[in-house]
C-alpha cells in the first residue's frame, strides 16, 4: 500500500521560484504555494489544526520576513517544522529561528536531493518532539496516580472505584476514564514510536551528511 503524500507549503514573494520549488517537489509531496506572507497566515488561520507537514519559506520578503511570519503563526498556537531559504543570515537571526522550532537553513539555489532530505529530517524531528511531550505528559499522569493511590489505599477503595478516578482528556476536550493498565500500555506504545522515530532520524542524518 502506497503511503499518502505529505503536504509541503512554500512561501516566496518571487513567483518563478515558487513555481520552481513546486516542480521540484510535486512528485514526492503535495505542494501548496503562496507569494505573500499574509496570504499564508490567512490560509493557516482558517484551519483549527496545521493542515500541512512542513513549511519552506524565503527569509527576505517585502511584506514581512519569513521568520516574523512563522513567529506570528506560532503565537496563534500553530506549530510546525520549517526551512528558511536565504543566501545569508546573521547569527542572531539563526539563533532565534532555532529557539522556536525544528529548523533548517538552506541557500538558494538548492538541489532537489538536499531539499527533500531537509524536509524529511525536520518532519521526523518535529514528530519526535511531539512524542516526547506526550510521553512526559503520560509519565506525569502516572506519577500523580501512584501518589494518590498511596493515600487512598488506606481507605480500602475498590479497584473499580480506583479506575474511575483516572481521567483522560482527548483532543476535543472530552474526559473518559482509563485503567492503570491502559495508561501503561499507551506509555509503552509511545516509547516504541519514539525509539523507531529516533532510529529513522539517525539513519536520515547519516545519509544527509554523506551526500553533503
Amino acid at each position: 500500500m502506497n503511503k499518502a503524500k505529505k503536504t509541503v507549503v512554500i512561501v516566496d514573494d518571487e513567483v518563478d521560484l515558487t513555481e520552481l520549488f513546486c516542480s521540484l517537489l510535486e512528485d514526492t509531496y503535495d505542494v501548496i504555494s503562496f507569494n505573500r506572507p499574509n496570504d499564508f497566515i490567512a490560509y493557516l488561520s482558517a484551519h483549527k489544526d496545521v493542515p500541512f507537514d512542513a513549511l519552506i519559506s524565503d527569509f527576505n520578503m517585502p511584506q514581512m520576513n519569513g521568520l516574523d511570519m512563522i513567529k506570528k503563526c506560532f503565537e496563534q498556537g500553530y506549530h510546525f517544522p520549517f526551512i528558511l531559504f536565504s543566501a545569508y543570515l546573521e547569527k542572531e537571526i539563526i539563533f532565534k529561528a532555532l529557539q522556536i522550532g525544528a529548523f533548517r537553513l538552506l541557500e538558494k539555489p538548492s538541489t532537489k536531493e538536499k531539499l527533500e532530505m531537509a524536509i524529511e529530517e525536520i518532519i521526523v524531528e518535529h514528530d519526535s518532539s511531539k512524542l516526547r511531550s506526550e510521553i512526559r505528559s503520560t509519565i506525569d499522569q502516572l506519577r500523580e496516580y501512584y501518589s494518590f493511590l498511596k493515600v487512598v489505599l488506606n481507605d480500602r477503595v475498590t479497584e473499580k472505584e480506583m479506575q474511575s478516578l483516572i481521567l483522560e482528556k482527548d483532543a476535543m476536550g472530552n474526559f473518559s476514564t482509563s485503567s492503570p493498565e491502559e495508561i501503561l500500555n499507551k506509555l509503552e506504545e509511545k516509547l516504541d514510536l519514539l525509539f523507531s522515530t529516533e532510529e529513522d532520524l539517525e539513519m536520515k542524518k547519516g545519509k544527509f551528511f554523506k551526500s553533503a
